[in-house]
């Protein structure tokens, strides 16, 4: 804004000051030469004057430094958000769950497969320690399982029997034909596989027995599972024949009772030589 310079008490001054205050006054001349400046009152003021013209556009600032680059977000702060915007438009992704289908059909039975081939028969022996297998035709023997894990404690020995009752005389026996101690010979068998019951054939070397000639043979003592002697002839086992098929040899055919894996007999019997 422009300024003027008036003398006080001057028109000039006057008429600005009534332009101002927005009056129309008639001011009195204060000096005689109200336009002059009086040589002895050095009075000066400022007047504000009509605006200028607007004075040009100021330059252009500088243009600030760039940001530096934001930080990478974490694995983790990627799944919760992640997780929070499914949660907040879960209707968006889970729809209403299906009906369930209907059962399938059943299908077809499988062809029969084919016959295995036949299992290859096995044997059994037992030998002092051990009860072993092998297949029929092998030449080997493979140990099963040890005897001493199968063979439980002795029992103890039972309480003698009370004596019987003396049976009456018999009847007097027809003459028999003659007899002679031909020899002595022990019967047995270890079984090294489960023996069934039924007739056996055991055959024992005897000196003096001849082929054709007749023979009987009679049970004196026995032996069980190699316990003790005793004497007489085991409940169970009965004599049935005695001849002899080769010079030099007695064959029994006896009837014994079941015998299993480990069991074993022996009877000590006399053959006769029948006239």
């Amino acid at each position: 804004m422009s300024q003027s310079v008036f003398w006080i008490g001057s028109k000039a001054y006057r008429m600005a000051t009534a332009m101002i205050m927005g009056k129309k006054e008639t001011f009195p001349t204060r000096y005689p030469e109200a336009d002059q400046k009086p040589a002895s009152e050095p009075e000066v003021i400022m007047m504000p004057g009509e605006p200028g013209p607007a004075g040009k556009d100021g330059t252009d600032g500088v243009d600030g430094e760039h940001g530096k680059d934001g930080q990478n977000a974490t694995d983790a702060q990627v799944a919760q958000a992640a997780a929070n915007y499914i949660a907040a438009n879960e209707s968006k992704f889970c729809g209403q769950p299906g009906k369930d289908g209907k059962d399938g059909k059943n299908g077809r039975d499988g062809i029969d497969g084919i016959n295995g081939t036949n299992g290859r028969e096995i044997q059994f022996q037992k030998t002092a320690t051990y009860l072993q297998w092998r297949y029929v035709g092998d030449t080997s023997w493979t140990n099963l399982v040890a005897l001493a894990d199968i063979t439980g404690p002795a029992g103890k020995d039972g309480k003698d029997g009370t004596n019987g009752t003396n049976g009456t005389n018999g009847k007097d026996g027809q003459n028999g034909t003659g007899m002679t101690l031909l020899g002595q010979v022990t019967i047995g068998q270890t079984a090294t596989v489960a023996i069934s019951l039924g007739l056996r054939e055991v055959t024992v070397a005897l000196t003096g027995a001849v082929v054709g000639e007749r023979y009987a043979c009679f049970v004196r003592s026995y032996k069980l599972n190699g316990g003790a002697t005793v004497q007489g002839r085991p409940s169970g086992y009965a004599i049935v024949d005695c001849v002899c098929n080769t010079a030099g040899q007695i064959t029994v055919t006896l009837n014994a009772p079941l015998l299993s894996i480990g069991s074993s007999y022996a009877l000590v019997c006399d053959i006769m030589k029948v006239a």
